[in-house]
């Protein structure tokens, strides 16, 4: 009896600390050793998670998948590839059904050494994939671009200098990524411009951005009713006396419409969220995620239903950790933020994704010379 009395005690006990604690975490090292990769990104759909990263230097774009919850990871595929004297960087990837697409920034497809955009797409899950298609044909370079997806839809946004400054563009596909219609500029003034995202639900488009008016950042925020065929006027959503920038965008499948940036106004960076429930039309006051003593920078976000998962890299423990905090009510009210990484050497740049059961982060960690890419995932 006593036995059985500690025995019930010790899984009480247990229990009661996965509750205080949250969920465990599985991490799984994606990229191989003694490489160079980095800037990954993540996707779900359904009980498939695709990763895709920058490898060797900036000479290739590798993917990798999972097709049950991230239990099993498939070898990599090398889905683009450069000549010695080109460079790839910054894959964004997206899914939509048994769709998958990446774009990425790609020196290769210019020869006055301009950046251009590059697409694929596969069809069938990552397992296949088809020709690379080149999005912008511009006189200046086109980088920090961003994708999201929503049935046959497909949404890119980037920054582009052909103007004279960066500015923001769009490109939209209505067939899968198949074709494209002509570009679109979303802003169009005399300050610099970057770091936009971009998020779909329905016939709703929703961009963000950083705009530099008088030297300073702020957000900005546009909205399509129509696909993207049509825009109305960009709000500013920030409007601080400090820096605000890399802002990321999500929406919940019904009105409400999230934005996750980072922030100097406290006289550090911290990570700030706003919230509109009403598709864009209104938003709520900011809200503070972080109060640590070092800097809480680079935020990203997923969003499932009402389940919000914010991931950014601090600072606080004298080098760049990941950091994870989760709100499971829209917003109102969030768990106590958890450390993800603890490393001797920097680990940075966290992009997240979610299904309905899980939340994953993605992240580069700095190895002597190379830096690896890994991979974390818990039960929401």
């Amino acid at each position: 009896m006593r036995i059985c009395k500690f025995l019930c005690l010790s899984t009480a006990w247990i229990l009661f600390c996965a509750v205080a604690l949250g969920a465990a975490w599985t991490k799984k090292q994606l990229s191989p050793d003694n490489v160079l990769a980095e800037n990954a990104d993540v996707a779900v759909s359904g009980s498939k998670i695709y990763t895709v990263w920058n490898y060797d230097y900036g000479q290739q774009i590798f993917f990798k998948r999972s097709i049950d919850n991230g239990a099993t990871w498939e070898p990599r595929k090398q889905i683009r590839v450069c000549d010695p004297s080109s460079v790839v960087t910054s894959p964004a990837i997206a899914a939509s059904g048994a769709n998958v697409y990446v774009v990425w920034t790609d020196s290769a497809f210019d020869t006055e050494g301009y950046w251009e955009i590059g697409f694929r797409r596969s069809a069938d899950y990552g397992a296949t994939w088809q020709p690379i298609k080149r999005l912008t044909y511009t006189a200046g370079s086109s980088q920090w671009q961003a994708i999201a997806a929503d049935g046959a839809n497909v949404y890119v946004v980037w920054s582009d200098e052909t103007p004279g400054n960066f500015q923001t563009y769009f490109r939209r596909s209505t067939d899968h990524g198949a074709t494209w219609l002509p570009s679109q500029r979303l802003e169009n003034n005399a300050d610099f411009t970057c770091a936009p995202a971009v998020a779909a639900n329905g016939s709703d488009v929703y961009v963000v951005w950083v705009d530099w008016i008088g030297g300073q950042g702020d957000i900005f925020f546009r909205k399509s009713t129509d696909y993207g065929a049509t825009w109305n006027l960009a709000k500013q959503l920030t409007a601080n006396p400090a820096y605000s920038s890399w802002p990321a965008i999500e929406a919940d499948g019904g009105d409400n419409v999230y934005v996750v940036y980072y922030d100097r106004t406290s006289g550090k960076y911290d990570i700030y969220l706003r919230k509109s429930t009403d598709k864009g039309v209104t938003w709520q006051a900011a809200k503070k995620l972080t109060n640590n003593a070092g800097g809480s920078e680079i935020p990203d976000m997923a969003v499932k239903g009402t389940n919000i998962c914010v991931a950014w890299q601090d600072a606080t423990p004298g080098n760049y950790e990941i950091y994870y905090k989760q709100s499971t009510d829209g917003g109102a009210s969030w768990e106590a933020e958890q450390r993800l990484t603890d490393n001797t050497a920097d680990s940075t740049y966290p992009a997240v994704a979610c299904n309905s059961s899980k939340v994953y982060v993605v992240w580069q960690n700095v190895h002597g010379p190379y830096s690896l890419t890994y991979v974390k995932y818990s039960p929401l």
